[in-house]
């Protein structure tokens, strides 16, 4: 669950166990320069939740359509209804590039992650009165990162740091 301030309020979490960036994925072919903070008049979709939010503030001029569900999503950009999605990072890799439905397309421009609209990463929502087992899942995190085991699985399943370093 992304940690972000006002999720804090009502639950406690975990340290971060990966930082999600948010890509943008778009044909080959286009020539959409995602600098530019116009974009009008593309459709660009996207999912509820902190990558809206960054569209929005970022992109006011765009016409955003919010899916409920990434299938859909990925099925308007890899048809052509949409001119890009704009996503978390390891779903659009996963969830899209990897599948049969990606061919023809790829992440366009840099990975996002503004704090603002993105948190401080990924983390496990406990209970506030979780303590102790959020100290036990904080040692365990720690221990995978310090000891090379989250690297190695990172490395095995990614061509990019998860974690944000």
């Amino acid at each position: 669950m992304t940690i972000t301030e006002e999720r804090k309020k009502q639950i406690d979490f975990t340290d971060p166990y990966y930082r999600t960036a948010a890509s943008f994925v778009a044909p080959d072919a286009t020539k959409i320069d995602f600098a530019d903070k116009a974009l009008g008049g593309l459709k660009i979709g996207t999912i509820p939740g902190v990558a809206e939010c960054y569209l929005e503030k970022t992109y006011p001029n765009a016409s955003i359509q919010v899916y409920q569900n990434a299938e859909d999503m990925f099925l308007d950009v890899s048809s052509g209804r949409l001119d890009a999605v704009f996503s978390d990072r390891i779903q659009l890799d996963y969830g899209l590039l990897k599948t049969e439905r990606g061919k023809g397309l790829s992440f366009r421009g840099d990975p996002i992650s503004e704090p603002g609209c993105f948190g401080a990463g990924i983390g496990i929502g406990l209970s506030k009165e979780d303590g102790e087992l959020r100290q036990a899942l904080n040692k365990a995190i720690k221990e995978v990162r310090d000891d090379g085991t989250y690297k190695a699985i990172n490395d095995k399943y990614f061509s990019y740091d998860i974690y944000g370093n």
